[in-house]
Parts: structure tokens; sequence; C-alpha cells
């Protein structure tokens, strides 16, 4: 969805994204972040102190959309949804990882870059590098989806 630069819908400022579903929403208001309540069947905010704001109020230059108030279950799935992005990002490094760095006890050669190493201080350095970012990425997926 398009957003205007205050963060509404440029088709209905001042409007909730979802319109037809109440629920809290953060707005920032003089620079001040707000939990404003969407009420669906006035079509109409509810401030945090309990002050009715029309649509034309929220739509002002004073008013910015920052996002929904997300319940506990929102949170914990977009968190799971971002661990399961990560460990899947951190397999593939670690892959790569493995094509292109490390010691390949076949050939008993140092690669870095997924080029050959003689200078003994870069086989140094390399291994040094392999060792510690393979270290890193296996603690992630050691960690696994679950919180």
């Amino acid at each position: 969805m398009t957003r205007d630069e205050n963060g509404w819908d440029p088709a209905r400022p001042g409007v909730a994204p979802n319109p037809k579903e109440s629920r809290r929403h953060w707005i920032l208001i003089w620079g001040i972040e707000t939990l404003c309540f969407w009420h669906s069947r006035w079509s109409s905010w509810i401030s945090d102190t309990g002050r009715k704001i029309p649509v034309h109020e929220m739509a002002g230059a004073e008013c910015k959309y920052l996002g929904p108030c997300l319940t506990p279950s929102e949170v914990e799935a977009r968190v799971a949804e971002a661990r399961r992005a990560a460990l899947k990002e951190a397999a593939k490094r670690l892959e790569e990882l493995h094509r292109n760095h490390g010691y390949n006890s076949a050939t008993g050669q140092v690669m870095r870059r997924g080029e050959i190493v003689t200078n003994s201080n870069e086989i140094d350095h390399a291994l040094g590098y392999y060792r510690a970012v393979s270290e890193g990425v296996a603690h992630i997926l050691a960690l696994g989806e679950e919180p």
C-alpha cells in the first residue's frame, strides 16, 4: 500500500489502514507517540485520554501514522518469522563460507574468497576468519527457531 509523507493512505488520509477493524494504533501527534483507538463503527479515533478525534484532524500535518499496536501473538509471529529468516540467511552464509574459505583437508590447502592462500600470515588470518565466522553462524543455527 502506498503511503503519504505522514504514513496515511493518500486515498483516505487520517483513516486507519483497515477501517473495518477496531484496534489500537500508534500515532505521532505533535511529536509525541500516542496510542489511539480506531473505532470502526464511528469511523473515528479515540485518544488514550478518551477524546474523540475526527479523521480530518488526524489527516493534518501534525499527525503521522506509525503503525498498529501489535498484540502479543502478533509480536510472537513477527519474531518467529524474523528468526526463521535469520536462520535461513545464517545457513546460506555458512554454506558460502565452507565453499569459499577455510581448510580443505583433502588437498591440504587454505582457501580465502575461493583462492588458495600460500603466505603464512595470510593463512593464519584466513583460518582465524573462517573459525570465527563458522563458530558464530553455528551458534546462531544452534539457537533454532524457538526463542
